[in-house]
């Protein structure tokens, strides 16, 4: 599956997350998305941030904005050319 394609079936499932969140009433939740479902947590977190009280992301696949560094170590951010 290409990335687009990916990226568009997380926003998909993001979607129908929220209106699950929203058709239940559930008002404010505690979301855990787990591997590929993290992806989808953060999507919803970014689109309807007012239907979530937490976010816990254990083992979420999601892109890190900069490399992840050794505890205790700050990452080294790599310098454009």
């Amino acid at each position: 599956m290409d990335e687009a394609k990916a990226l568009q079936e997380i926003e998909q499932h993001a979607q129908d997350v929220a209106a699950l969140i929203e058709k239940l009433n559930l008002g404010k939740v505690h979301l855990v998305g787990h591997s590929r479902g993290g992806a989808v947590a953060v999507e919803v977190a970014k689109s309807h941030a007012d239907l979530i009280r937490t976010l816990v992301l254990p083992d979420g696949r999601i892109e890190m904005l900069v490399p992840e560094a050794a505890e205790g170590k700050a990452p080294e951010i790599p310098q454009k050319r």
